[in-house]
């Protein structure tokens, strides 16, 4: 298959005007940027710039998914930014050493001397996509919950109802994988867990719609329970689901180097097959997690390559576990054999199919284990292919060649004869009929496939797993109503326009306003009243939002101020002397904030006794 082009870069000066030519990006090799001109494609000469300084690379699952681009810091230094376009602004991360990004269309990356690139994409209708612009209230729940995870309009896949989006988690600034699925009609407000809990309705009879509709969404149900309790360097990560009536967000790791079949078909046109050391590193994390979820009494029961995911396409990549919606847990404190069909038909054991059989165990994660391993070397399972290596099509005959399981027809594939004795041998112990005599997980770590003499598997899986953190997720958080969001955004919203939209009153309006009252408490005071002495009305007490102006014969010291700020609410202790008042309500509205209360009430008295001495 011929390359064909992706997307191109262009090189962008401090007015975004483009000055140099597009370099064009295709779906086979890889792309350098970097001072060294003799290992970089583009040349940036700064003194800041390593020889490689910036990787360009693809990763291609199916023809109906646009090729993914990613962008790798292999600088000395780091600090390099990726930027995208979030509404009208530009939101920037910072990229550390050795840090991977998904270019989308449109993103920015701008080098640690100040020169910007801006990738476009080749498949720009593919890549953005509107379904979700369709849904205003989909819209609404992304909304609410986007100072977390801001979910964008790249999509990285898409089945059934399910899609899945690149989004980037805002707090821990780096990329992450947000799966949107659509759930079934329902008007309750629950948990994840009670959404898909196995209630009496999956027992009502109902269209075989809605038994593949429930039956998916129970799957979902523990895949999400599952992943929550798992934490290992070999496994994905769950970190946060949110949910609604209607749709599910579920925040997972975003594993930039494709599945594992990806990789084998890569290799199969580059090599022919997976080297020998690279499929020992994969093969040993893959048991490592198997190990892991045997212990904690989970069986995969689907594992397969398109459910092995890698961190980068290369040489010694992460390799992750994914796809745990066929898992059964509870096998450690629940000992039972399992009944249900589950699995791929190439990569699943005779015992989970047979007619009479009593139930089967763990032990299925270790034949299809067996089966991944010849995958590596020959690009298919072994039981998919017959002695000339041509492709067995028939869901039949596969199973009838597992339930044979003759191995001696692999002696007859040319490429198994150049496989390392050590991985047959321990292909063999995995391809067992009998359960009980395959080997476990524990059992097969200390293969000498692993342990030969030159290998330090040891060091390998150290240096595979440095960047790894385990993360438990935490249970008051882990699951998210987005009613709760909602309503506290709207709130939110409704407290930044009442804000937004106040102005406060002008001081001269105020002043005159206060002016006005005084004059006419004053006339009421001094007008007659036709009622008896002991039922005058009482004299009015401050208003609180008043401004009001000071008294011409009133010393209030040193810094007198023009403008003074309203009173405070304070209880009267003027009696009903509407003079002694009157001077009271004066004073403290002059004197607000130029004096204690102390001092105050001082100077009253004091004015109070000169008038006395007066009189």
């Amino acid at each position: 298959m011929s390359p064909r082009k992706i997307g191109y870069l262009n090189r962008l000066d401090k007015a975004d005007g483009c000055i140099g030519p597009s370099y064009e990006l295709h779906t086979k090799g890889e792309v350098f940027i970097g001072r060294n001109e003799d290992l970089c494609r583009i040349v940036v000469d700064a003194p800041w710039i390593s020889n490689r300084h910036i990787r360009l690379f693809s990763v291609i699952y199916t023809e109906e998914v646009e090729p993914l681009v990613y962008v790798e810091d292999m600088s000395s230094q780091g600090n390099n930014t990726w930027m995208y376009k979030r509404d009208k602004s530009w939101e920037r991360v910072i990229m550390s050493k050795g840090s991977i990004m998904l270019l989308c269309h449109g993103d920015r990356l701008r080098l640690c001397d100040g020169t910007v690139f801006a990738y476009h994409s080749a498949h720009v209708n593919r890549s953005v996509s509107t379904h979700p612009g369709k849904d205003e209230l989909r819209d609404l729940e992304k909304e609410s919950f986007s100072n977390l995870y801001h979910v964008t309009k790249r999509q990285l896949g898409t089945g059934g109802t399910a899609t899945v989006f690149m989004a980037v988690d805002r707090w821990n600034r780096k990329q992450v994988a947000c799966k949107i699925v659509k759930l079934r009609t329902s008007g309750s407000d629950k948990t994840v867990s009670h959404h898909f809990e196995n209630d009496k309705r999956y027992g009502m009879p109902g269209t075989e719609q809605d038994t593949q509709m429930r039956s998916y969404e129970d799957m979902l149900r523990r895949e999400v329970e599952m992943l929550k309790a798992l934490s290992h360097p070999n496994i994905i990560q769950l970190q946060r689901v949110f949910y609604s009536n209607k749709t599910l967000y579920i925040i997972e790791d975003l594993i930039t180097g494709g599945d594992l079949a990806s990789y084998i078909d890569q290799e199969q046109q580059k090599d022919g097959a997976v080297g020998g050391e690279d499929a020992c590193g994969i093969v040993y994390q893959i048991t490592q997690a198997l190990k892991y979820l045997h212990k904690k009494g989970v069986a995969h029961r689907d594992l397969k390559p398109e459910n092995v995911l890698l961190s980068v396409p290369s040489v010694g990549a992460r390799v992750l576990l994914t796809d745990f919606g066929g898992a059964a847990g509870d096998l450690r404190t629940r000992p039972r054999r399992l009944n249900t069909y589950c699995g791929t038909v190439e990569w699943i054991a005779p015992e989970v199919v047979r007619k009479a059989t009593k139930g089967y165990t763990q032990a299925v994660d270790m034949w299809s284990l067996g089966c991944l391993i010849t995958a590596l070397f020959l690009g298919s399972s072994i039981f998919a292919i017959d002695g000339e290596g041509n492709v067995r099509h028939s869901t039949s005959t596969i199973m009838a060649a597992a339930a044979q399981c003759d191995l001696s027809i692999l002696d007859d594939i040319p490429a198994w004869r150049d496989v390392d004795p050590r991985a047959k041998d321990l292909t063999k112990t995995l391809l067992h009929l009998d359960e009980e005599k395959r080997t476990t997980a524990e059992k097969a770590l200390g293969h000498e496939w692993f342990r030969s003499g030159h290998r330090d598997i040891d060091a390998f899986y150290e240096a595979v797993k440095m960047n790894w953190k385990r993360m438990i997720p935490d249970e008051h958080y882990f699951e998210e109503d987005l009613k709760v969001f909602i309503q506290a955004g709207i709130a939110k919203d409704d407290k930044r326009r009442r804000f937004l939209s106040y102005s406060p009153p002008s001081p001269r309006k105020t002043l005159a306003a206060a002016s006005h009252a005084i004059r006419m408490e004053k006339a009421d005071q001094t007008r007659p009243s036709s009622k008896p002495v002991s039922q005058a009305p009482r004299p009015s007490k401050v208003r609180d939002s008043s401004f009001m102006e000071a008294p011409d014969d009133f010393d209030f010291g040193s810094g007198a101020r023009s403008l003074v700020a309203p009173a405070r609410k304070r209880k009267s202790t003027a009696g009903t002397d509407p003079e002694d008042h009157a001077l009271r309500t004066k004073a403290w509205a002059g004197n607000r904030g130029l004096m204690s209360a102390k001092d105050y009430d001082l100077k009253i008295a004091e004015k109070r006794n000169e008038a006395n001495s007066k009189a």
